[in-house]
């Protein structure tokens, strides 16, 4: 009976922590699992070409104004980089983990602000 219980309280313990989440941080998750086989095995070249594209396209001097989904996925995939940036560079390892909670704290919402003040 107290089994029961137990499971019953973690399943709707699970729902509501799950509502809780906000659609952008859903989609990051999604974006991050999806993405993470593929990042975590870029070279730096890969990563030095992807980090000027999301520059390029998300930067002040360009009026494109990328999707939600488009600017998850460049933020994403250049936090899990910072994973690889770790195992290929231990002593960097406290840096890279602050740049990926870095990268992955950005938000959509900043970034059109962003785009709106040019």
């Amino acid at each position: 009976m107290k089994k029961n219980i137990v499971y019953i309280f973690l399943f709707f313990s699970m729902v509501i922590v799950a509502q809780n989440k906000s659609d952008s941080q859903i989609l990051k998750d999604s974006l991050y699992q999806k993405y993470r086989p593929e990042v975590i095995n870029y070279s730096l070249k890969q990563f030095d070409e992807l980090f000027m594209e999301f520059h390029q396209k998300a930067g002040a001097n360009n009026n494109e104004i990328l999707s939600e989904e488009q600017f998850y996925t460049y933020t994403v995939k250049i936090a899990i980089f910072s994973e690889r940036f770790a195992k290929l560079y231990p002593k960097e390892k406290e840096e890279a983990m602050k740049n990926q909670k870095e990268w992955l704290s950005k938000t959509y919402e900043d970034y059109l602000k962003k785009k709106q003040k040019n």
